[in-house]
């Protein structure tokens, strides 16, 4: 009897493992699963959170000048993503859903603030892309964009939307 019982369990963790490497039925080895990073603690994210947030707070200037963002906007775009809009979570609230330990609602406000804020260009002068290869390594369930695809942002903001969707992936 715990002869059988030990084959079923073994059955059922090779089936819910996806078996071994043999082709598929095109002929092709099934290709092994990509593990994610290990979830930041409440603190390591929070530590995250802020350096995002100091990111956004601080562009670098030379960015800024150089695709001719005004000063008027950028602090407009700055207060939208730190403090949110009636629409859009800023960071502060993502902050706040991290100290509630609401991991769920965290990423959501992230994914959120990343989409309609921080990788919005102010203007075509402004478009980074950020490659395809870069998004497969810190995007690779194709959360925030098709997967092969690059995705354009915002050039003051690149560092920060890279930073939010590997943090994204932590929380």
């Amino acid at each position: 009897m715990f002869a059988i019982g030990s084959s079923l369990v073994l059955a059922a963790f090779v089936a819910a493992c996806g078996g071994d490497d043999s082709p598929d039925t095109d002929g092709t080895p099934t290709k092994t699963p990509s593990f994610l990073p290990e979830a930041f603690s409440t603190e390591e994210a929070l530590a995250e959170l802020d350096a995002i947030i100091d990111l956004v707070q601080n562009p670098d200037l030379d960015v800024v000048e150089a695709t001719n963002v005004g000063q008027f906007e950028l602090n407009r775009r700055i207060t939208e993503a730190v403090e949110g809009t009636s629409e859009v979570p800023g960071l502060n609230e993502v902050r706040n859903q991290l100290v509630d330990e609401d991991r769920i609602l965290t990423g959501e406000y992230l994914h959120n603030n990343l989409v309609e804020t921080l990788a919005a260009p102010f203007s075509q002068s402004d478009t980074d892309s950020i490659s395809a290869g870069e998004m497969q390594d810190i995007d690779p369930r194709g959360i925030f964009t098709e997967p092969g695809s690059s995705f354009e942002a915002s050039s003051v903001f690149r560092d920060a939307v890279v930073r939010v969707i590997e943090l994204w992936y932590r929380i």
